[in-house]
Order: structure tokens, then C-alpha cells, then sequence
């Protein structure tokens, strides 16, 4: 915390955890602590208010015409992460989830969200990134085929423990 300012330094050691938290030299309270007091939320801020405005923001979050991807990535998953931090989730997945297990009995809380916040992370993509005059690659073959890009109306997305391979239809 050496280089918090004054300020941020007294709101972390007027969290209500901070003796036990600082005694155990527990890093990730600390980070999470400053998350949230850095988007504005202090022992006093309602925590509904700031989980709906949190969770507002991880839907309002677009990348940039200059933004790229690896950014808006960080950025995509910092908003996520910080609608967490209020004990929220970006969307109620009951409906999703027993959609999901009809077709594929073997599906989770996890993969359904995994595949929830792979299309809202596309659909926060630039869209303008590639545009109709550069929209088809033709290689020295001469067979013009469509622009692969992140954007696109396919993603691929391998699963966290990387035993599965989908493809979600956007669109």
C-alpha cells in the first residue's frame, strides 16, 4: 500500500476486515479491496446500488475504434470480475443452463457461462474492424474466402480445462 495515496490508505484501514485481512498479509482482499473503493464504493455505498451499477457497466463495456483485443479483454474481465466483487452475477443462468442440459446432459453452471460471456464479449467487440471493402482474403490461390476475424459470426472457445472445442453460432 506504500504507494496509495493518504486517502485510499484510510479507506482500506476503515474496511470492517482490514486487522484480521492485514495480519494474514492477504493480497487478493487487498486488490479487491481497491477495486472497489477505486469504482466508488466504500463501507457506506449501498451494495445494490453498486452491483447494479457495476453490473451496468460490464454491458456497457464496448471496445474502442483503437482499443485492442488484449485490452478490451482486460477491460471486459475487470468489469466482469468487479460485479463479483458484490456477490452478483452478469445474468441468472436457470433458464440457460436447463436449455443447455436438454441437448447436453453433461453441461454446467460453468461451461453455460463460459459460453454466455464468450458472445456478450463479442458482441463488445469492434464491429468496424474489418469493413466491406477488406471483408474477403484471397490468397495466392485465387478461391476468395471471408476475413477470419474475432468479430466474426463463429467463435471457437476452448473450454478452461481445454477437453472441448464449440462453436456458438452468433447472429
Amino acid at each position: 500500500m506504500g504507494q496509495c495515496t493518504p486517502a485510499l490508505q484510510e479507506e482500506v484501514h476503515g474496511e470492517p476486515d482490514y486487522m484480521s485481512k492485514s495480519s494474514t498479509f492477504d493480497s487478493v482482499w487487498l486488490l479487491q479491496s481497491l477495486q472497489k473503493i477505486t469504482a466508488g464504493v466504500n463501507k457506506t455505498t449501498n451494495k445494490h446500488h453498486s452491483a447494479f451499477k457495476a453490473t451496468k457497466k460490464f454491458y456497457g463495456t464496448q471496445q474502442s475504434p483503437t482499443e485492442g483485443i488484449d485490452e478490451f479483454y482486460n477491460r471486459f474481465e475487470n468489469a466482469k470480475d468487479l460485479v463479483g466483487q458484490f456477490n452478483a452475477d452478469v445474468v441468472d443462468l436457470t433458464a440457460l443452463l436447463a436449455d443447455e442440459q436438454k441437448t447436453n446432459p453433461t453441461a454446467t453452471k460453468e461451461t453455460t457461462m463460459q459460453k454466455f460471456l464468450a458472445v456478450a464479449f463479442i458482441m463488445g467487440a469492434n464491429g468496424h474492424a474489418v469493413t466491406m471493402e477488406n471483408k474477403y482474403v484471397i490468397p495466392r490461390t485465387g478461391t476468395r474466402h471471408l476475413r477470419e476475424t474475432t468479430i466474426g459470426w463463429k467463435l471457437i472457445v476452448r473450454w478452461k480445462d481445454g477437453s472441448e472445442l464449440h462453436c456458438l453460432a452468433l447472429g
